[in-house]
């Protein structure tokens, strides 16, 4: 079995991310159906909160850089990291500030980690 069904010939290599557990529920508005519930961080406008991530792998490596960007065209969000690489069993502290409202009510982001060229996502969202 493919552990990384998206990535031919991957099955040797190891497989790495930075993780967190969303806890606020939060409200998706669509203007033309009924809203939605999901997970993520709750902020308000200027707002910053603070995210625990948890770096993981399936196999020993190098510590792995961790990086961050707002996923919506018109980007709300600024990130900063406690530090910008870590391996396997460390914590990256993750401090978001929403600059202004979100459309929608929420706004995604993506945490990116990557070794040797390979990257790896996990994607969040912040609402209000």
């Amino acid at each position: 079995m493919n552990r990384h069904a998206l990535t031919p010939g991957s099955r040797s290599a190891a497989y790495f991310n930075a993780a967190f557990a969303p806890a606020a529920a939060l409200t998706v508005s669509d203007p033309s159906g009924p809203s939605a519930r999901t997970k993520g961080s709750k902020l308000a406008v200027g707002q910053s909160g603070t995210i625990d991530l948890s770096l993981y792998g399936d196999q020993a490596m190098a510590a792995f850089k961790v990086s961050a960007l707002d996923a919506s065209e018109s980007p709300i969000l600024d990130f900063k990291f406690d530090k910008t690489s870590g391996k396997s069993g460390d914590t990256v502290r993750l401090t978001v500030t929403l600059k202004s409202a979100p459309q929608n009510g929420i706004e995604p982001f993506v945490i990116e980690s990557t070794p040797n060229g390979v990257t790896n996502e996990w994607y969040g969202l912040v609402g209000q």
